[in-house]
């Protein structure tokens, strides 16, 4: 996996509600399942460490998978 860019960071405090269902739009069984973690990681967490507590659960693929999404498609 490649260096953690500092966008990842800038995203995990400003992420948009539906970026889970563009980064995975191609395994839409992944996106019910990720909006449901995210949701109880909300709860549990906040919005401060929200972001941060779901990406550090994901599987190494699928953090690769939205870091790629975030270099191409953040602006942030």
């Amino acid at each position: 996996m490649k260096a953690l860019p500092i966008r990842l960071i800038y995203f995990g405090f400003n992420f948009p509600p539906d970026f889970i269902a563009k980064v995975w739009e191609d395994t839409p069984h992944l996106i019910s399942h990720f909006n449901e973690t995210l949701s109880h990681l909300y709860q549990n967490y906040g919005v401060g460490l929200v972001f941060f507590k779901f990406f550090i659960a994901l599987s190494t693929d699928n953090q690769e998978k939205l870091i790629n999404w975030i270099d191409l498609n953040y602006k942030g």
